[in-house]
C-alpha cells in the first residue's frame, strides 16, 4: 500500500505538478553547481589581467606587452570559464532534466484541454 501511495505522483499525469517542483529544484541546483565550477576558471584570468595591468602602470617600458598580456588573460580567463560551464556534467543535466518537465507539463496542459473541450483553465 505505501509503495503505490509513494510512486503514484511520479507516474501518474494527474500528479505531475507534485514532482515537477522537485526535479525544477534539482535542475537549478545542477545549473548553480555548473556556474560555480565555471567560476573557477574565471576567477584566475581576472587575477591574472588585474596583476599584470598593474604591472603595466608600474613598468612604463612594457606597456604595451603588460596591457595586451592582460587583456589576453582576461580573455582566456572568460573562455575556460564559458567552456567549463558549458561542457560540465551538472550543466547537461539540468538541460535535460528542463527538457523532460516542459514536456511533461505540456502534455498535461493538452490533456486538460481535451478534457475541458478545447479550453485551458476551463472548470
Amino acid at each position: 500500500m505505501f509503495v503505490l501511495f509513494f510512486f503514484i505522483p511520479y507516474f501518474h499525469p494527474l500528479f505531475s505538478c507534485f514532482s515537477s517542483g522537485l526535479m525544477k529544484d534539482q535542475a537549478q541546483s545542477k545549473k548553480e553547481s555548473a556556474r560555480c565550477n565555471g567560476l573557477i576558471g574565471i576567477i584566475p584570468g581576472v587575477f591574472l589581467g588585474v596583476g599584470l595591468g598593474i604591472g603595466s602602470a608600474l613598468v612604463p617600458s612594457m606597456t604595451i606587452i603588460l596591457c595586451a598580456l592582460a587583456i589576453s588573460a582576461l580573455v582566456a580567463g572568460i573562455a575556460v570559464g564559458v567552456a567549463i560551464y558549458l561542457l560540465s556534467q551538472d550543466y547537461k543535466q539540468a538541460k535535460s532534466i528542463e527538457k523532460a518537465v516542459d514536456s511533461q507539463l505540456s502534455s498535461v496542459e493538452n490533456q486538460e484541454i481535451e478534457n475541458n473541450g478545447g479550453e485551458l483553465g476551463k472548470s
